[in-house]
């Protein structure tokens, strides 16, 4: 038997084993696959030249999971996420996800395999079906950047411009496509290097025009009634903290997005400056609004009719207080495309400064800190306006409370009470919300207070895959990772349930199970109603029922630790500690199916 060197002390050989080397230098920990022929090459080099450490393998049964994984691991980790995915048809199954990571501004690299490309070298039908011209096309017009490189070179600079790329503000996809008969080229006599890395790391964050700064702090200390709508600050932890100091300084109420579809945490929930539950009423007396990255905020500052739709009146209405000054401090402008429009209307703004937020903050907090050093009046007109806006806040969240413990009895159980009961098991835990439902209850009731402790999602089908990749991200922390999951989410990828148990990667899995895709039921009963029909009807081609799924048989079935359907809630409590007993003795995931109602608070 031949003396072969150990993993990891040997010379690369192949196309593929330089593209592995270049992701160990780059620190890649994990990448996410579904397996495939045409990423054969790259495969064996993970495997047997890699040693499976550095990037380590995750396996999952469907493409959407794998960049939905990557998505999660970079949103909870800060580093870059890596997946895997099969040609043509992996890819094609992967672009919801990658449209998803492409919205949430996620730096993921998308990574795949094609051809080969030169015709002469392809096996007869299979090699064929599988190469396109070119394979970036398909998902071009939601990523930031894709390539083909046709070299071994070509390829380390491609691995390192998409890592650039991926991690440079806004933050986003990329896709790279390697040629079969690159992956499998010998190298023989092929000097290949693979530069310093120290020298090829992503630009520093942009900042903020100086002057345009100074006059937005200049606004901010003038005004009688600031009000700051705040995204992606959660990011960074110094961010953070600024966005706190310039509230306390000012007195500035804080809004997070309206509807909130799923926002990292921008602000402590508990905090008296924090508005939620508040934002019409703060915001129809706001002299200032300033929007801090939000991408579309338009359901901030316009009002609108669903009815008016069906009747073709006037649908949208721009709605903000008459003398209302209107500042955006974002990148978006930097992320407008062609195809998706998911930037929103388009809106006046009286200051419009191009910056990334983390450093835009803390720079408008010492421009204020200037601006109001020794100004008594400012200050008595700040303590005033502050415990305004305390007293709101304190009584909004008491009656939160009033209203969970009022549900109490209620079966199945509503939401606020299921989150109530949740909050009460890991109350003395650190946790980390990975995916969030419970229609903004777990935000009212619990101490939400710290930017780790949401990994935002969006979308619908890769909620779990988000959830597990953040929990990957937070494997050997102490942290619990809990994946608040919505039934319907579930059944697009269900699989996923099986890679948690595989990998053995603890999470709480806690089903809000209201066996209905309900916002649908909303929108059908809007409709409905707009054109004088039936709104009972609304249900048909929604509800999730008859049968209804066996969510904790189905868990089990794949390896995971379960309990449920629970509908009584007097068993929900002992049920969710067990489950989190499990966790933290096995390190392996848990499911709990809780029934949930099918309407809203």
């Amino acid at each position: 038997m031949t003396n072969k060197p150990p993993l990891g002390d040997r010379k690369p050989e192949y196309g593929s084993d330089v593209v592995i080397d270049v992701l160990k230098a780059l620190g890649v920990k994990y990448a996410a696959l579904n397996p495939g022929a045409t990423f054969r090459g790259l495969h064996d080099s993970v495997v047997n030249y890699g040693g499976d450490q550095d990037p380590q393998f995750i396996l999952v049964n469907h493409e959407e999971l794998a960049v939905a994984i990557a998505h999660g691991y970079a949103k909870a980790s800060g580093n870059l996420g890596v997946a895997m995915v099969h040609d043509i048809v992996g890819l094609l199954h992967a672009t919801n996800a990658i449209y998803g990571a492409y919205l949430d501004q996620a730096p993921v690299m998308i990574m795949g395999g094609t051809g080969p490309v030169a015709t002469e070298k392809r096996r007869p039908w299979i090699d064929w079906i599988h190469t396109a011209l070119v394979q970036g096309n398909a998902v071009r017009d939601f990523v930031k950047w894709d390539d083909q490189p046709s070299s071994v070179p070509a390829a380390i600079e491609s691995v390192i411009r998409g890592y650039q790329l991926a991690m440079t503000g806004p933050q986003g996809p990329v896709y790279l496509c390697f040629d079969a008969d690159v992956q499998e080229m010998p190298l023989g006599d092929m000097k290949v290097q693979i530069p310093d890395l120290t020298r090829m790391q992503p630009p520093s964050r942009q900042g903020g025009d100086p002057a345009a700064l100074r006059a937005a702090a200049e606004m901010l200390v003038a005004a009688e009634r600031p009000v700051i709508v705040a995204d992606r600050i959660g990011d960074d932890p110094i961010a953070f903290q600024a966005l706190i100091d310039l509230a306390d300084l000012l007195g500035i109420a804080i809004i997070n997005p309206v509807p909130n579809r799923g926002s990292i945490l921008s602000f402590p929930a508990t905090h008296p400056l924090d508005m939620m539950g508040n934002e019409k009423a703060v915001q129809q007396v706001a002299d200032l609004l300033i929007n801090l990255e939000v991408f579309d905020i338009s359901p901030m500052i316009t009002t609108y009719d669903h009815h008016a739709q069906a009747r073709d009146d006037e649908f949208v209405k721009l709605n903000l207080p008459e003398g209302c000054k209107y500042i955006d401090i974002s990148l978006r402008h930097l992320r407008w495309r062609s195809w998706s429009q998911d930037y929103g209307m388009l809106l006046p703004a009286d200051l419009s400064i191009t910056a990334d937020v983390t450093l835009a903050v803390p720079q408008l907090l010492e421009l204020c800190r200037e601006l109001v050093a020794g100004r008594e009046d400012i200050k008595a007109r700040v303590a005033a306006r502050t415990a305004e806006l305390t007293a709101l806040h304190d009584k909004t969240r008491a009656k939160w409370l009033v209203e969970a413990q009022s549900q109490a009895p209620e079966s199945p159980l509503t939401p606020a009470w299921l989150a109530h009961e949740l909050g009460e098991v890991v109350k003395d835990e650190d946790w980390v919300i990975a995916n969030t439902g419970l229609d903004g209850w777990i935000k009212r009731l619990w101490k939400w207070e710290k930017p780790h402790q949401f990994v935002r999602t969006s979308g619908l089908g890769y909620g779990l895959g988000i959830a597990i990749g953040a929990a990957l991200a937070h494997k050997g922390s102490g942290r619990l990772v809990i994946d608040i999951q919505p039934d319907g989410d579930m059944l697009f990828t269900p699989a996923g349930l099986w890679t948690a148990a595989h990998h053995e990667i603890p999470m709480l899995v806690v089903m809000y199970n209201n066996r209905s895709y309900f916002n649908d039921e909303l929108h059908q009963e809007s409709m409905a109603l707009g054109r004088n029909r039936d709104p009972e009807r609304k249900t048909i081609g929604i509800r999730i029922d008859d049968p209804a799924p066996d969510f904790a048989g189905l868990a089990r079935s794949l390896g995971v630790h379960a309990e449920g359907p629970i509908e009584d809630p007097s068993l929900v409590r002992e049920a969710l500690a067990r489950a989190v007993a499990y966790i933290k003795e096995t390190g392996k995931p848990a499911l709990v199916d809780v029934i949930c109602q099918r309407r809203r608070y």
